[in-house]
C-alpha cells in the first residue's frame, strides 16, 4: 500500500474503534468528526493510484439521484409522481399559487441526507478495494475487533438502569424536566419516539415533540443500538481470534473459544440489555459465522442448515409482522393468541405500517430522504411522533419510493451474489486465514439485514458506519486483487476529481448541519427552561439565555437559510420573548419578527411541526 492508502486505512480504523465510545456519534460534533474521517478516507484513497472510473464514479452518481429530490416541479407534475409531497407543499406555499413544490417534503434534512449516503457508499468503495491486501484487510479487521472489545467491555462495566440512565458512570441521559422525557435532544440522541404537546402562548398555539430518553447501555443512547454495535463488531473479533488461533491451538479448541465469544455476546445483548431483537440478529449472526467458518465437514453443514432454517424463520416473522394477520389470532390455540395480538400490535408495527402506508400514496418517488418523521402525524393522528420507521426497509420505500429501491438493489444483488459465491468457495477449499477475516464481516452482515426489518440501527452514525465497513470487507472477499495501470486514463481521473469534489462538498454540507444542530439544541433548552418556569414569572436569567439563543439562531440561519426546522425553533422563541412586559413597540417587533420566521419555515419545509396553529379565542 501507497502512504496516502495507509492513511485512508488509519481514518476508518480511528473511526471505527472512536465511533462507539462517543454514543454511537449521536451527538452534533462527532457525528461530524466521523463522518470528517470518512471523507478523508475516500479524497486519500481516490487520489492514491488509478481506480476504475466505475469504481469511484458509482457513488457519486447513486447520491445524486436523491438530489432529483429537490428539483422544483410544476404542481401538474408533482401530483403525478409525488402526490403526498404536492398536497403538503400546496398547503405550504398557499400564499404564493406560483411557485413550484418538490418531491421532498423536507429539502434541506433530504440534501443532509444525501451527503452521509455518499458518505457511506464511498466508506464501502474503500474499503471494498483497499482491502483485497492483506494488509489493509488486518488493519481494518484489527479494528473491528478493537471496537467488539470496547462495546461489550463498557457494557458490562457500565449497566444502565431505566431511572438513572447514566452512561459511563457520568453521562446523564435524563431530560431538564422529566427523567423520561428530552424535549432537547436531537431525535437520533433519543429512543427515536417523542410525545407531542401543545404550548400556548402570546395568543398562539403551537406543538412541540418531547423525545423519550434513550435507556442506554454501555456506550450507546438505545439498547438497541448497542446490541447492533455488538453484533457488527464481535464476528469479527471471533474471526480475528480464530484466525490467529491456526496452527497454534487445535481447530476443535479454537471453534470451540469462538462460540464461547459469540454466547458470551448473546448473554450481554439479551440479559443484561434487554434487546430481544438484537439478541435474535446476534444469534443469527453465529449461526452465519458458524457455516462459514467451521472445518469439520458436519458441523459446518449443521450450522449451514441451521442458518437456512434461521433465514427462513426470520423471514416468515417479518411477513406475520407486517401482514395484515389481526384476523387469523383465532385460528391458533387459546394460549397462544394474547401473545400473537400482542405481537401485531406492537409500536414498531405500527411505525412500519405508516411508513407502508406513505409509499402506498406515494409510490414512484417517496417523499423525500429523511421526512419520514416529518409526515408521521399527519399519517398516525395521536400524540405520539416517531421519528423513524423502526424498519429501515420500509422507510426507504417511504422516503424514496420504487425508483430508490431500484438504485440501491443493485448494490443487494452484488452482496447477495458475493455472498454465495463466498460460501460456496469456502465449503469446496480449505478454511485459510482470509476465510475466517471475510466470514466475520459476512456474519456481521447477516444480523445487521436481519436486526434492519425492526428498528433504525442504519440511522445511528457509529452503526451506519461500521456497517459500511463490514460490507466492504465482505465484497472485497470476493473481488480479486489487480495491480493498476502504470498511467491513468482521462475518465478515471475524472472520474476520481468527481469524487473529490463531491465528497468535500458532502463535508461542508454535514459540517453546517452540525454546527445548526448544536444551535438548535441551544434554542430547546432555552425554550424548555422558559416553558417550565413558575406560574409566577420567568425568571430574569431564563429570558436572558433565551435572547441570547434568538440571537445565535438568527446568525445561524444568515449561513442555513433552508433549514426549516431551525426557522420555527427562532419563531417560538420570538413568541415566548413576547411574554415579557415591555413597551408595545417591542412586542410588534417581536411579533413581526416570528412571523417572517415561520413564513420562511414553511416555504423550507411543507411538512414542518411546530407551527403556530389559529390564534386561540378570547
Amino acid at each position: 500500500m501507497t502512504a496516502t492508502e495507509r492513511g485512508a486505512v488509519a481514518c476508518l480504523c480511528g473511526a471505527v474503534v472512536l465511533g462507539p465510545l462517543v454514543l454511537g456519534a449521536t451527538g452534533a460534533w462527532p457525528r461530524f468528526a466521523i463522518e470528517a474521517a470518512m471523507a478523508a478516507a475516500g479524497i486519500l484513497w481516490a487520489a492514491a493510484e488509478r481506480r476504475p472510473w466505475w469504481l469511484t464514479g458509482l457513488p457519486v452518481v447513486v447520491a445524486s439521484l436523491a438530489l432529483l429530490q429537490l428539483v422544483p416541479l410544476p404542481d401538474r407534475l408533482l401530483m403525478t409522481i409525488a402526490p403526498v409531497s404536492a398536497g403538503a407543499w400546496k398547503v405550504a406555499l398557499a400564499g404564493d399559487p406560483a411557485a413550484w413544490g418538490r418531491i421532498s417534503v423536507d429539502p434541506a434534512a433530504t440534501a443532509v441526507a444525501a451527503c452521509r449516503l455518499l458518505l457511506g457508499l464511498v466508506t464501502v468503495a474503500v474499503v471494498a478495494d483497499l482491502a483485497r491486501r492483506p494488509t489493509a484487510r488486518a488493519w481494518l479487521s484489527g479494528a473491528m475487533a478493537c471496537s467488539a472489545v470496547v462495546i461489550v467491555a463498557l457494557g458490562v462495566a457500565f449497566p444502565v438502569t431505566k431511572k438513572d440512565r447514566i452512561l459511563l458512570g457520568f453521562i446523564d441521559l435524563k431530560g431538564p424536566v422529566e427523567y423520561w422525557r428530552d424535549p432537547v435532544a436531537a431525535p437520533v440522541e433519543t429512543s427515536g419516539w417523542a410525545y407531542l404537546e401543545p404550548v400556548s402562548v402570546s395568543g398562539r398555539r403551537y406543538r412541540t415533540d418531547l423525545g423519550v430518553a434513550g435507556d442506554g447501555f454501555g456506550s450507546y443512547v438505545s439498547s438497541n443500538a448497542f446490541a447492533a454495535g455488538v453484533y457488527l463488531t464481535l464476528p469479527v473479533l471471533c474471526a480475528v481470534v480464530l484466525a490467529a488461533a491456526r496452527r497454534r491451538l487445535p481447530a476443535p479448541l479454537a471453534a470451540a473459544i469462538a462460540a464461547g465469544l459469540l454466547a458470551a455476546g448473546v448473554w450481554v445483548v439479551v440479559a443484561l440489555a434487554g434487546s430481544r431483537a438484537g439478541g435474535a440478529a446476534l444469534v443469527f449472526a453465529a449461526i452465519v459465522y458458524l457455516s462459514l467458518a467451521l472445518e469439520a465437514r458436519w458441523p459446518r453443514r449443521i450450522a449451514t442448515v441451521a442458518a437456512a432454517i434461521s433465514a427462513v424463520a426470520i423471514a416468515g416473522f417479518v411477513v406475520l409482522f407486517l401482514g395484515e394477520f389481526k384476523g387469523v389470532s383465532h385460528l391458533l390455540p387459546a394460549e397462544w393468541q394474547p401473545r400473537l395480538m400482542a405481537l401485531l400490535t406492537d409500536g414498531r408495527t405500527g411505525a412500519s405500517y405508516a411508513a407502508l402506508r406513505m409509499f402506498r400514496a406515494s409510490p414512484v418517488l417517496g417523499t423525500g430522504l429523511a421526512t419520514y418523521g416529518d409526515l408521521y402525524p399527519r399519517v398516525v393522528r395521536n400524540d405520539l411522533l416517531l421519528y423513524y420507521a423502526h424498519n429501515d426497509y420500509a422507510q426507504l420505500l417511504a422516503e424514496t419510493g420504487l425508483v430508490g429501491a431500484c438504485v440501491l438493489l443493485p448494490l443487494a444483488v452484488a452482496l447477495g451474489v458475493g455472498f454465495w459465491r463466498f460460501r460456496r468457495a469456502s465449503s469446496i477449499g480449505p478454511v485459510t486465514t482470509e476465510t475466517c477475516l471475510a466470514a466475520g464481516a459476512w456474519a456481521a452482515l447477516a444480523g445487521i439485514v436481519a436486526h434492519s426489518a425492526f428498528d433504525w440501527n442504519l440511522h445511528v452514525p457509529a452503526n451506519a458506519l461500521l456497517t459500511s465497513v463490514v460490507a466492504g470487507l465482505a465484497l472485497a472477499s470476493v473481488r480479486p486483487c489487480a495491480p493498476a495501470p502504470a498511467r491513468r486514463r482521462p475518465l478515471d481521473v475524472a472520474a476520481a476529481l468527481l469524487l473529490g469534489a463531491a465528497t468535500l462538498g458532502a463535508l461542508a454540507c454535514v459540517g453546517r448541519d452540525a454546527a445548526s444542530a448544536s444551535v438548535q439544541r441551544t434554542l430547546r433548552h432555552a425554550l424548555t427552561m422558559v416553558r417550565s418556569a413558575p406560574v409566577e414569572g420567568v425568571p430574569p436569567e431564563r429570558t436572558e439565555a433565551l435572547a441570547a439563543a434568538i440571537a445565535l439562531g438568527e446568525r445561524m440561519a444568515a449561513w442555513d437559510p433552508a433549514n426549516g426546522r431551525l426557522s420555527v425553533l427562532i419563531g417560538q422563541a420570538y413568541l415566548h420573548r413576547m411574554v415579557v412586559p415591555q413597551p408595545i413597540d417591542v412586542v410588534d417587533g417581536l411579533r413581526q419578527s416570528a412571523e417572517a420566521r415561520f413564513l420562511a419555515a414553511r416555504r423550507s419545509d411543507a411538512a414542518l411541526l411546530g407551527l403556530p396553529e389559529p390564534e386561540i379565542a378570547p
